[in-house]
């Protein structure tokens, strides 16, 4: 029995589909963290509102106007070019996790609508 990490393989057919389903799985991972290493740099390596920047695993994208949202950074794969992705981070402010759960529970977020 081959191990994977998502799977446990008994037989040659499962054997090749795991190990393509894994390296598919791997390869969007890392694609998520390259965009998020990415748009980190492009919106200021900072949090906006407190200027924490200790780890990238910390800050978050955060829509101003939730209205004009077209998709989800966090959700991003392999399915948008950068060009889209930035575009929609132009969108957004860079928060820290803490600060950007204060902004969603104080309603803070005329503040950055207003500025």
């Amino acid at each position: 029995m081959k191990k994977c990490k998502w799977h446990i393989c008994n037989n040659l057919t499962k054997n090749i589909y795991c190990s393509n389903k894994c390296k598919n799985k791997q390869s969007v991972q890392n694609r998520r963290e390259s965009i998020k290493i990415k748009l980190v740099n492009y919106l200021g390596n900072k949090c906006q509102r407190c200027n924490w920047n200790e780890h990238v695993a910390g800050l978050v994208m955060h829509h101003t106007n939730p209205e004009i949202k077209e998709f989800g950074l966090s959700s991003v794969g392999g399915s948008k070019s950068w060009q889209k992705i930035k575009e929609e981070a132009d969108k957004c402010i860079l928060l820290c996790s803490n600060c950007h759960n204060v902004v969603h529970a104080t309603k803070e977020q005329e503040w950055f609508f207003n500025s």
